[in-house]
């Protein structure tokens, strides 16, 4: 059956920042959603005296978009420690989408 694969990568305004930093060793992780990919493969073994046939495209079944349902994300800070600096603003993410706070100053 056809399946959505989500795709993620790096913030154009990080990737000069990350080649800069040579990235270390590891790859960080992808930090923003990209879009989405409908995918559908057949893989059939070939009997023995069987010949490879040349690739060729297939049409497949149409798919129905998935259901989507309108959620609110609330966060509430409490207390930032080890932060260096004296203001402090928050980031919530999910997806696509995005909301942060107001920057405040230590008291």
């Amino acid at each position: 059956p056809p399946r959505w694969f989500n795709l993620y990568g790096w913030a154009a305004e990080e990737l000069a920042e990350m080649e800069r930093s040579g990235m270390g060793e590891k790859e960080p992780e992808a930090n923003v959603f990209k879009g989405r990919l409908l995918l559908s493969a057949l893989v059939q073994p070939l009997e023995n005296d069987e010949e490879f046939h040349p690739a060729k495209s297939v049409p497949t079944r149409p798919e129905m978009e998935p259901s989507l349902s309108q959620i609110g994300i609330l966060a509430d800070v409490y207390m930032v420690s080890g932060a260096d600096g004296r203001q402090c603003q928050v980031e919530v993410s999910f997806g696509p989408k995005s909301g942060s706070t107001k920057w405040v100053s230590s008291s």
